[in-house]
């Protein structure tokens, strides 16, 4: 049984003030680990990274340092509604789409809180979620549409949405990312389509997509499987091309995309729940393929990054055998998607010079890489966000910001704190979105949905 969620008190949310920070730590950038390292933070970038005792001012952290996680699949609106145990397993996406139990328990609820103007409020709870879980970056938020072509401001100032508001980039306007994230390829209108089919990751055009992650063979059965052809027949099969889940593939057929120089995003513990299996990842990384990691969604996936790299983690300690490393796990976590998303100049490890996006954990298990592979989302010490510290412990979060406004939560019975805004007036407070989210979904016989999962 997951734990439900104690809100103790209110602040803020929102962008906030980048930090000057020093801080001493175990660290692991992505697969180099440094046992005393120091990192220094100013102007929202990493200055330096050295070993030694640091300045009289350096903050020691009795934890593991790790780049901001990075998540290329996610729906961040539906993360809001509760667990959906499905009743039997599915031959594809289409089916459990299409049933009634799913109209009734996600379906159906998520229209009617989109249709009572609910979305911001519903992607700043997914968005406060991924941060909980570890993640700094993310895709599958509440962009615009052609009645609404600015909703998505309300989305600024928590995680980078990659599709979205990326904010790697001071000078790009908001919803002009040169990244798609498209769910179902074969819908898209014929100028999408020609976006994705032109993509060109060494383009120096802003105006031109420089990386695109779809879903792709989302099932067992010879339907699933037949989207390949389509994929192949509609010109996606492009360097700069990620595909999402690939269930169904055959091991030739992911030889091929590798060839072509497209990225694979795996999901396995949403692929268990609705399949029963999920995809051949040996061949994908045998093949030479960029493998990343992304939870899905936490109705039938993981509520974020730190659950889903566990589940992957089991699976290839307890099916495979250990075969993938765990440096590799995590670089599928934090340099893998980087890469895939075109932005590891500025994310995905940390360095000199990169944003100051990462996550430090409880120390776990007998390797550095265990503390993130072996971790709960309560095992979170600290996120920063582009030098932000805007999640973690209380007493740690007091240390750093001694004088800054946090906003107390319980999560899976550790006591944490949120740093979203220096302005406590903000309607976009945590308690505000909680509220109005609780009262909205009330009527529908439901609350919001637990941040994490507190029983693995």
């Amino acid at each position: 049984m997951r734990s439900r969620l104690c809100i103790l008190a209110v602040l803020v949310a929102s962008s906030a003030a980048a930090q000057d920070l020093e801080l001493k730590v175990t660290l692991v950038s992505p697969s180099a680990v440094i046992d005393s390292a120091v990192v220094t933070v100013a102007g929202g970038r990493i200055a330096s990274v050295s070993s030694g005792a640091g300045s009289a001012k350096a903050v020691a952290i009795d934890g593991v340092m790790f780049p901001g996680l990075i998540d290329l699949h996610n729906h961040m609106t539906w993360n809001v509604l509760p667990n959906w145990q499905p009743p039997y397993l599915f031959a594809n996406r289409y089916e459990w789409q299409e049933l009634p139990e799913y109209a009734q328990k996600l379906n159906g609820p998520y229209t009617a809180m989109m249709n009572a103007g609910a979305g911001c409020d519903m992607n700043r709870f997914g968005e406060v979620k991924s941060i909980v879980n570890g993640g700094t970056a993310t895709v599958g938020s509440f962009g615009p549409t052609a009645i609404e072509p600015e909703r998505n401001r309300c989305i600024q100032g928590l995680a980078r949405n990659l599709d979205f508001s990326a904010d790697l980039t001071a000078s790009r306007p908001l919803n002009h990312e040169p990244y798609r994230n498209v769910v179902f390829p074969f819908e898209i209108s014929a100028a999408e389509e020609q976006a994705i089919r032109t993509v060109d990751p060494d383009s120096t055009d802003p105006a031109r997509v420089h990386a695109a992650v779809m879903h792709l063979a989302e099932g067992t059965d010879a339907a699933a499987r037949r989207e390949f052809r389509l994929f192949r027949a509609h010109g996606y099969l492009r360097k700069g091309a990620t595909v999402i889940h690939g269930v169904a593939l055959a091991p030739d057929q992911i030889r091929e995309l590798a060839a072509g120089g497209v990225g694979f995003v795996w999901s396995p513990h949403g692929n268990f729940i609705l399949y029963g299996k999920t995809a051949d990842v040996m061949t994908a990384i045998g093949a030479g393929m960029t493998v990343a990691i992304g939870p899905d969604w936490s109705p039938t996936g993981s509520a974020g990054m730190i659950e889903e790299l566990g589940f992957a983690y089991r699976y290839s300690r307890d099916t495979l055998g250990g075969a993938i490393p765990e440096a590799a796990l995590v670089q599928m976590a934090t340099i893998n998607p980087a890469r895939l998303a075109r932005i590891d100049g500025q994310l995905g490890s940390i360095e000199p010079g990169k944003i100051a996006d990462f996550v430090v954990m409880k120390r776990r298990g007998s390797t550095a890489y265990q503390s993130l592979l072996s971790g709960r989302a309560a095992d979170v010490l600290l996120v920063t966000i582009g030098g932000v510290p805007v999640y973690g412990d209380r007493a740690l979060m007091r240390t750093l910001l001694p004088a800054a406004a946090l906003e107390e939560l319980t999560v899976c019975g550790e006591q944490k704190a949120l740093h979203l805004s220096d302005d406590a007036r903000s309607a976009q407070s945590w308690e505000r979105v909680y509220g109005r989210l609780r009262d909205v979904m009330k009527p529908l016989g439901l609350q919001p949905a637990p941040l994490a999962a507190c029983d693995r």
